[in-house]
Parts: structure tokens; sequence; C-alpha cells
């Protein structure tokens, strides 16, 4: 009987070692720090190799990683990067777990890739070791050789790590793991430690909290600055979008842990909804559209708080037409990349909390938030349905600083072109001043086309003027030479111009000179008849000037006329 003690004893015994030694348990998560990472991009921390450092010119980093692939590890010269460091990314299983590879920026002539099918687990976590010592870096699994050796100089200057993964990877990390630690039942802990066990022993941070039924996400989105690039249609938007759940998971009895009500979480350990931004500008491998934040608030009763702040980049199609102070109207489109059919937003307050809010150049005239449902139908079956909170902008153009750059100097510039009618047509002051007017007039065109976008489906207004404004005095200076060469014209002039010239109306347009007297004057003498002669010339040449001008004023009455009403 005993001998059959001491052979049970023994195999409870081995099997006790073997699951309180595996790495990949539970056990081992309670004495490790986790991390979970998403998407491509590092995360926010940055980790000191002086955690894994065991003499001065040797680090050695110990962690597990569990994933289906694409394990991205970032090793940092500085915490703070310029374009001058060089750094270092190891990407463990890459292309769906394939090959592993060591890359480096500024880029390595080729890439260091080893082959490594199957190297990574989606189910258990798989420890890795990175060795940095003596201008090298290798890289193995744990009890296994190098798989990846690179030897360089800059190497020496590592001292920062980051972990990340790739677009549409979740990974979880686990690293600073004190070995041949166990926690005794009678050990002391803390009430907020042991409330950590309780929740997170068995939680599992990819399943939405809900069974057969839908997790209402209630939102609101504070925005706090806009801004919108009508060059490149793109809009920045500086906010944050307040979450709050319930998660059945994450109840407790406040009275087991002395009064613990709540907690924060800096790491992502439990689910969150995983929200992307679908107009995103520059995608979603940026570091803009990231939905990333240090703190998660739980509370006793199940309720989850995140308040992700986040810097929008979307597309807005810009419509300039009444430029500078137009109106533009944007959308800013949140949905889910996974867990359609069981999540739904739901805005939490109306969105008037968010009008007149400045920017700098813009300003938020109204907003308008809606939670959208989307059906994929296939011959009138819905097969599968994904919730998109819409939120529309209406942005008002603020003009201060256009008015003093654009607008004012345009109005002294629209007040001098007509007073050029009073001037005579072969004044040489005349000619300066209608230079400088087209001078002026293509430097303003030139600033403008340089701020607005070159393809849109429609031109500003007050450029249209301006541009016809700039045709006309071109015209004008054009025509100079023949009016001067009117005027100094000796032939005698037809019959029809004499007679034009002698109209009612003409005259109006003419110096007070009476064209019949100097036609009517007996026996003249040729020198008497060829001024007079001269005279009609330039009678004509003069009439032709002001026609000119008095085109041009008619253009510009509008131009000033919007000017002023809108500055």
């Amino acid at each position: 009987m005993f001998k059959y003690t001491v052979i049970v004893w023994t195999l409870c015994s081995c099997f006790l070692v073997y699951t309180t030694s595996d790495i990949n348990g539970d056990v081992q998560h309670l004495n490790c720090d986790v991390l979970y990472t998403k998407d491509y991009g590092w995360y926010r921390t940055l980790f000191n190799l002086d955690k894994w450092r065991i003499n001065f010119n040797t680090v050695y980093m110990n962690f597990s990683v569990m994933g289906r692939s694409d394990a991205h590890i970032m090793l940092l010269p500085n915490l703070i990067q310029t374009r001058q460091d060089v750094t270092y990314e190891v990407v463990i299983g890459a292309a769906s777990n394939t090959y592993s590879s060591l890359r480096k920026s500024p880029k390595l002539p080729k890439h260091l890739d080893v082959s490594t099918p199957h190297i990574m687990n989606a189910n258990h976590p798989v420890n890795f070791w990175i060795k940095i010592s003596d201008e090298t870096i290798t890289v193995g699994k744990k009890g296994e050789p190098a798989f990846i050796t690179y030897k360089e100089k800059m190497v020496k200057q590592l001292s920062f790590a980051s972990f990340g993964a790739y677009t549409g990877i979740t990974l979880m990390w686990q690293f600073g793991c004190t070995e041949n630690k166990t926690i005794m039942e009678d050990e002391i802990v803390s009430d907020l430690e042991r409330l950590k066990q309780d929740l997170f022993l068995e939680y599992d941070p990819y399943a939405v909290p809900v069974d057969d039924s839908t997790l209402f996400v209630d939102t609101k989105l504070d925005i706090y600055h806009v801004d919108l690039d009508t060059k490149s249609s793109v809009l920045s938007t500086h906010a944050e979008l307040k979450m709050e759940w319930f998660d059945q998971k994450l109840l407790w009895n406040e009275t087991y842990y002395n009064g613990l009500s709540h907690l924060y979480l800096y790491i992502r350990k439990i689910w969150l909804p995983d929200v992307t931004v679908l107009n995103a500008a520059h995608g979603t491998l940026t570091d803009y559209n990231k939905f990333d934040s240090p703190v998660i608030k739980i509370f006793n009763n199940g309720t989850v708080k995140w308040s992700p702040k986040i810097i929008f980049k979307t597309w807005c199609k810009s419509d300039i037409s009444d430029w500078p102070w137009d109106t533009q109207n944007c959308d800013i489109n949140i949905g889910l990349l996974q867990d359609f059919n069981a999540v739904r937003f739901s805005l939490s307050e109306t969105p008037d909390d968010y009008i007149n809010i400045h920017g700098h150049e813009w300003k938020i005239e109204n907003v308008i938030g809606e939670s959208i449902l989307f059906r994929k139908e296939i011959e009138n079956e819905t097969i599968s349905a994904s919730n998109v909170l819409k939120i529309q902008l209406k942005l008002v153009r603020q003009g201060e600083s256009i008015l003093y750059i654009f607008i004012l100097p345009t109005i002294v510039l629209v007040t001098i072109i007509p007073s050029l009618i009073c001037l005579p047509p072969l004044s040489i002051t005349k000619s300066y001043l209608i230079l400088c007017s087209i001078l002026a007039l293509v430097l303003f065109l030139l600033t403008e086309v340089t701020i607005l976008p070159s393809l849109t489906s429609s031109t500003p207004k007050i450029i249209q003027l301006t541009s016809k404004l700039l045709f006309l005095l071109c015209l004008q200076m054009a025509l100079i030479p023949f009016i001067k060469h009117l005027a100094v014209l000796t032939t005698q002039p037809p019959r029809w111009m004499t007679n034009y010239l002698k109209h009612k109306l003409t005259s109006l347009l003419l110096p007070s000179t009476n064209l019949n007297e100097l036609e009517n004057v007996p026996d003249e003498s040729s020198e008497e008849k060829s001024q007079n002669v001269d005279s009609h010339w330039k009678m004509l040449a003069i009439l032709l000037d002001r026609l000119i001008q008095i085109v041009i004023v008619i253009i510009i009455i509008p131009i000033e006329l919007s000017l002023t009403i809108h500055s």
C-alpha cells in the first residue's frame, strides 16, 4: 500500500511541477508584466533595456508572446527619435508565420530574413530571447540556438525597446517574469492585487462580454480643435472619444475587497471595442487615427469607461466657390474592425455642447451625430451588419487673418484703379499705375494658387473677378501704344469718326472742346487745319481710353462691394 502511495504522490508532484514551471500557464501570467498590442505601430510605452541588462556590455531580453503571427520588437537608441537615429526592428513570424526578419532604419541593403515556419502559436505563449552584446544582436527561441545574428557598431547605442504587432493582429506579451516564484495561499497581497487576480485569472480579452445578445457602447465625442486643409482636402480633428459599456464579467462585491469600488488599468487586459476611422485620410497604419489610451476605468457594477484621445485625419471634399468666406461640411465615420454583429454604438448626449468651438482658422457652427447600421445583403438575405458612428461637422472659416493679408490690400487696389480715368491717356504716371496694379494682381493670384487646391470642381468667385480685372488691365496696357499712336496721327479723319465724336453721348466722355467750332472756322490756314486734325485724333484716343476705363470700373464694382460686405 505504501508503495502505491509513493507512486501516486510522485506522479502528482511531477504534474504540479510541470504546470507551475510551464511559462505558458496562468501562474506565469500572475508573475509577469503583461502587455497587449494590436495593429501596426509601436505601443506607446518604451521600456529601458536596463530592465534586462545582466552586465555593463550585455542585455538579455526574455519574453513570451502569444498570437498567430507578426510579433514586432523595435530597438531604439533614444527615448525621442530623430531622423539620424539608427533603429532595428525584429519581426518574429512574419508573412503569416513563415519567416522572421531583422530590419534597420535607415534601411539595410537587404532585410536579414530567416525561414521560421510555425514559430508562433495563437493559443499558447512562446518564449524567445534577444541578446545585445559586443556590437551583436542575436535572436532565438528559448532553449534553442539563435536563428538571427547581426553585427554592427551602432548596436552598442541601443537603450530602449518597444513591442508591436501588424495590421489585424492582436498579441499578448509577457516579460519581466520572476522565475521559480510561486504564490502561496497564505501570502499577504493587497486588496487591489487580490481583486485583479480574481477578475483576470480566467478573463478572455478577445471575447465580447455578452451572451447571444448585443453590447451597446455609449459614446460621446468631445472636440477640442479642428483644422481643415482645403488644399489637400484633409480634416484634422483633435478630440476625445468617451466610451462606456457594461461588462458582465467584471462584477464584484466591494465589501470583499475593503470597499474597493473601482480600479484603473494601464494596459489592455480586458475586452475593448476595436474602433477605427473608416474614412481615414492616411489609412490606419500611421500614428494618426489610432485609438490608444493608457487608462481604462472599471467599476464594481460592471461599467467600463475608456476615453482615448485621438487626432482624426479624415477626407473632406472642399467647396471653395465662396472662398475666403466658405462653409464646409465634413464627416467623421467611426466603425469597428471586428465584432460587427455583437456591438452597437449609441450617442449618449446631443451634439449641442460642441458648437462654437474655435480653431486657428475654423469655427464649428454645427455638429450632427448619428448611429447608422449598414446591412450587406445577397439575394435579399442579410449576411452582415456593420454599425457606424457618423459625425457631421459644419465648419465656417474665420476671415480675420485673410482680411489683413488679402482683402484690405485688394480693396485699396480696386479703389485706385478707377481713379485712372482722371489721368490723360498719354500720361506716363498712368502707365506706371497700370503696371503696378498688374504686378499686384499677379502676386495675389499666385499666392492664392499656393493656398487653394489645384484640382477643384469650382473656382472661387473672387478669383474669377480678380482674373477678369487682370485681363482688362493687361488689355489696357497693351492698347496704350495704339492710343499713343492715334494721338499723333496727322491724316484727315474719316467723316463718320468726326460725326461720332460730335454725338451728345460721346461728348460727355470728352474734354470740353467744341468740335463743331474746330470744323467751321472760315478761311483757316493749313497750320490750323493740321491742328484740328490732330485734335480729332487726340479726342478719339481719349474716348477709347475712357471707354476701357469705364468697363474696368463696371467689373470692379461687384468686387469692391463683395469685399466690403464680407470684411
